[in-house]
C-alpha cells in the first residue's frame, strides 16, 4: 500500500494563519482562487491574512528570549517590587516604563499608555519568558 505524503504542519502566527487553515480544510480557499483568477480580481486574502495575524498574534513564549541586560533589569525589579507579597504590585516611573519596554521588545509589541492597567498581564508573561530562559540556560 502506498504511503500517503501529508504537508508538515505550520505553526499558526496568528488568527490569519489559523483562517487559512480552515477555509483550505474545507475548501473555501480552493473556490476563492477560482473566483479571483476567472473574475480577474485579487480576493485580498494575503492582505487580510497579514492583518490578523498582525492584530491577534499568537505569542509562543518558549520561542522567546531576553538578552543578559534584559535579564538583568528584569531581576532587580522582581526583587525590589515583585518580592512584595502583596495582591497587586505598583511599579513606577522608569521601571514602569522599562516593563513595557522589556514586554514590547520580547513580544515585538508597540504598547503605550496606561502602565498599571495590565502590568501584572506583561508580568507574568515576562516571568514565563524568563523562566524558560533560565531551563535553557540550565540545560546548556
Amino acid at each position: 500500500m502506498a504511503e500517503i505524503k501529508r504537508p508538515a504542519k505550520r505553526s499558526s502566527k496568528g488568527l490569519g494563519d489559523t483562517i487559512e487553515k480552515v477555509t483550505e480544510a474545507t475548501g473555501v480557499k480552493k473556490v476563492v482562487e477560482t473566483v479571483a483568477k476567472v473574475t480577474g480580481k485579487d480576493c485580498g486574502c494575503n492582505e487580510r491574512k497579514a492583518f490578523l495575524n498582525k492584530m491577534f498574534p499568537y505569542v509562543n513564549t518558549e520561542e522567546k528570549c531576553m538578552n543578559d541586560s534584559q535579564i538583568d533589569f528584569y531581576e532587580r525589579v522582581k526583587k525590589d517590587y515583585l518580592s512584595q507579597k502583596k495582591s497587586s504590585v505598583m511599579i513606577k516611573g522608569e521601571d514602569a516604563d522599562g516593563i513595557i519596554s522589556l514586554y514590547n521588545a520580547i513580544f515585538r509589541t508597540n504598547i503605550k499608555g496606561c502602565r498599571s492597567c495590565q502590568m501584572n498581564v506583561y508580568l507574568d508573561k515576562i516571568e514565563t519568558v524568563y523562566q524558560n530562559v533560565k531551563n535553557q540556560s540550565k540545560v546548556a
